[in-house]
C-alpha cells in the first residue's frame, strides 16, 4: 500500500484515542449570527467498531477496499450495510486535496444498533 493512503487511514476510529464521539446536527440560528439551537448525539467508540466488526467491516477490510477503490470518486455502496437506512462511503478523490474517505452513518441507524444516544 503506497504511504499516501496508508497515511490517510490512520484517520480511520481505529486508530482513536477518544471513547465518545459528540455528533452535533439541526443546528439553528433563529437571529442573524446568534445560535438559537442544536441535537447532540454520543456515539461510544468501542461499540461502533464491535459493531462495524461484526458485520465484517473491519480495518482491514476498509484497508483493501481504499486500496481496490483508488478511482473512485462518490458514493460507494456497502453490501454490508443499506445505503438509504444504514450508511456508506464516500469518496472525496477528486474534489479535496487530502482525498478523504468517509464512512458515513445515519444517525437513527446509530441509535436503532444502540451504539449512539442523544443528548436531551
Amino acid at each position: 500500500m503506497d504511504s499516501y493512503y496508508q497515511k490517510h487511514l490512520k484517520k480511520y476510529a481505529l486508530e482513536r484515542i477518544s471513547d465518545f464521539y459528540a455528533l452535533v446536527t439541526n443546528i439553528f440560528s433563529d437571529v442573524d449570527k446568534v445560535f438559537t439551537s442544536c441535537n447532540i448525539t454520543f456515539v461510544n467508540r468501542e461499540k461502533l467498531i464491535l459493531h462495524l466488526s461484526t458485520l465484517g467491516l473491519t480495518r482491514e477490510f476498509f484497508q483493501q477496499l481504499v486500496q481496490d477503490n483508488r478511482d473512485v470518486n462518490g458514493k460507494f455502496i456497502l453490501e454490508k450495510l443499506c445505503p438509504k437506512k444504514e450508511g456508506l462511503l464516500y469518496f472525496s478523490t477528486q474534489n479535496k486535496a487530502e482525498k478523504p474517505v468517509n464512512l458515513i452513518l445515519r444517525l437513527a441507524y446509530l441509535e436503532q444498533i444502540g451504539v449512539a444516544k442523544r443528548l436531551v
